[in-house]
């Protein structure tokens, strides 16, 4: 290698080595975050207050399949104690094809009047489905609360954010090529 390329040589393999792979697709989605208050009229010491927030879209890890990631925190604003039903648990996407059973992380805890927990509920796309098959211009995830007992079901919509240039990341981009833009 010639003394002039070596510079340019070292710089690209910093420039490569630098760079990683995300673990999320580009989609996000709004509102962000979506506050709901969980409550029964026949029981006004059952009061929760979630808010609950699409990650996103997760790239499949280690061959698994690729995954819609929501995370909920769940205040107990009432007396009673209060628990997400993990069984309850689903998510739709915008042509009503159901996500897989969710992996929740931690797994739910008893939630005593005033305290929270925060959770992270993953959506295994559907068997066999790619993200291209499914409409994700909205999501629909519902769960239920039960207060000792007494048990409260409720949902959320999500809309996809359709801006296609805003990126929360730098990306970096190398190649050689001739082209045109046209603005």
């Amino acid at each position: 290698m010639s003394v002039p390329f070596r510079p340019l040589a070292l710089a690209l393999v910093a420039a490569l080595a630098s760079c990683s792979t995300s673990p999320w697709y580009d989609d996000r989605f709004s509102p962000s975050p979506l506050e709901v208050q969980v409550s029964s009229s026949a029981d006004p010491a059952a009061q929760v207050r979630a808010l609950v927030t699409v990650r996103g879209v997760s790239k499949g890890k280690d061959g698994g399949p690729d995954a819609v990631e929501v995370r909920m925190r769940l205040e107990n604003l009432g007396t009673r104690k209060a628990v997400l039903d993990q069984q309850a648990l689903s998510l739709v996407s915008g042509d009503l094809v159901e996500f897989g059973p969710p992996t929740v992380v931690p797994a739910p805890q008893t939630i005593a009047p005033q305290g929270a927990q925060m959770l992270d509920l993953i959506f295994p796309l559907p068997q066999g489905m790619r993200r291209q098959d499914l409409s994700l211009r909205g999501l629909n995830l519902r769960w239920t609360i039960d207060f000792e007992g007494r048990r409260v079901t409720t949902g959320a919509s999500f809309q996809r954010d359709e801006m296609l240039y805003v990126h929360d990341e730098p990306r970096v981009h190398v190649g050689i090529g001739v082209g045109t833009t046209i603005d």
